[in-house]
C-alpha cells in the first residue's frame, strides 16, 4: 500500500510538471496560419485582411489569386515599382523560445529583374533574416543573414510549388546567438547564424529597378509554430510517464483478489 501511494504521489507530481510546461508553451507560442482561402480573388490582401496584413508605406498591395496550393494564394508579383506586405503575429522569437516558419511558394521567371523576398524581422530594428525566391529573375534561393550576404543556398525548378521551412533556435556559441535552419521541400539546405534579436514580423515583398514586369510569385500556407526545447520535451515525457504509472497502479489495485466473505 505504501509503495502504491508513493507511486501515485510521484505520478501526480510528474503530471503537475507537465501541466505547468503545457501552460508555459501556450503562453509563449505565437501561432500564425494564413491560407488566403477566405479572401476574394482579384482584390488586395491587405484591403480585406481586417488588419492581419499591412501594406508597407509607399508600396502596392498584393492580390489574392486562385491556383494556390490548394485554393487561393497571395500574388506579390511586382509590375509597377514595389509590392510589400507584412504581418505582425506576435513574439515569434524573443531570445528564449524557438519557432518554425513555413510557406509554399511558386516562382515563374518574367521579363524584369524582380527580387521577391521573405523577411523575418523586428519592426523596430528592421530586417534580420531574408530569403530571396528567384534571385534577380533566376531560379536561385539565396539567404541574407549575419555574415551570409545573399549567399546561394540552392537552385530550384521554377513554375512549380515548393515548400520552404525555417527553424529559428537560440544557441550559445559566440559571436552569433540564433540559428536559422533552412529547408526546401523537407531537405536541409544550410544553417546560418545571426544576432539575438526579437522577431515579431513576417514580410513578403518584391521590387524591380527596370520597370518591366518582374517574376511571377505566389505564396500560400504561411504558418508559424512553436518548437519545444529538448528539456521541455523531456518534462512532457515525464508527464506521460506519470499518467502511465497512475493507470498501472490503479489497474493493479482493482484487479487484486478479494477473500470470500469480505468486501473490497
Amino acid at each position: 500500500m505504501k509503495t502504491c501511494g508513493l507511486a501515485k504521489a510521484v505520478a501526480t507530481g510528474m503530471i503537475a510538471v507537465a501541466l505547468v510546461v503545457l501552460g508555459s508553451l501556450a503562453a509563449r507560442a505565437a501561432y500564425f496560419s494564413e491560407s488566403f482561402d477566405t479572401y476574394t480573388p482579384g482584390l488586395g490582401v491587405a484591403a480585406q485582411s481586417s488588419g492581419v496584413w499591412t501594406q508597407w508605406p509607399g508600396c502596392a498591395d498584393a492580390l489574392v489569386q486562385t491556383g494556390g496550393n490548394p485554393g487561393n494564394a497571395m500574388n506579390f508579383t511586382d509590375n509597377s515599382g514595389a509590392v510589400d506586405l507584412y504581418a505582425i503575429p506576435g513574439d515569434l522569437y524573443n531570445g528564449q523560445s524557438s519557432f518554425r516558419f513555413s510557406c509554399d511558394f511558386y516562382h515563374a521567371p518574367g521579363a524584369g529583374d524582380g527580387l521577391p523576398q521573405l523577411l523575418l524581422e523586428n519592426t523596430q530594428y528592421g530586417s534580420n533574416f531574408a530569403i530571396f525566391f528567384g534571385y534577380y529573375n533566376g531560379n536561385e534561393l539565396r539567404v541574407r543573414c549575419g555574415s551570409d550576404f545573399d549567399t546561394l543556398l540552392t537552385t530550384f525548378t521554377p513554375s512549380q510549388w515548393h515548400h520552404l521551412t525555417v527553424d529559428v533556435r537560440k544557441i550559445v556559441p559566440a559571436p552569433w546567438s540564433v540559428s536559422y535552419g533552412i529547408y526546401l521541400d523537407s531537405l536541409l539546405l544550410s544553417t546560418v547564424y545571426g544576432n539575438d534579436v526579437t522577431l515579431n514580423t513576417i514580410e513578403f515583398g518584391e521590387m524591380s529597378s527596370d520597370g518591366n514586369p518582374a517574376t511571377f510569385v505566389l505564396v500560400d500556407n504561411v504558418n508559424t509554430t512553436f518548437i519545444p526545447e529538448p528539456s521541455i520535451a523531456a518534462m512532457l515525457g515525464m508527464g506521460l510517464a506519470g499518467i502511465l504509472i497512475r493507470r498501472r497502479s490503479g489497474a493493479g489495485r482493482s484487479s487484486a483478489p478479494v477473500a470470500p466473505g469480505k468486501s473490497a
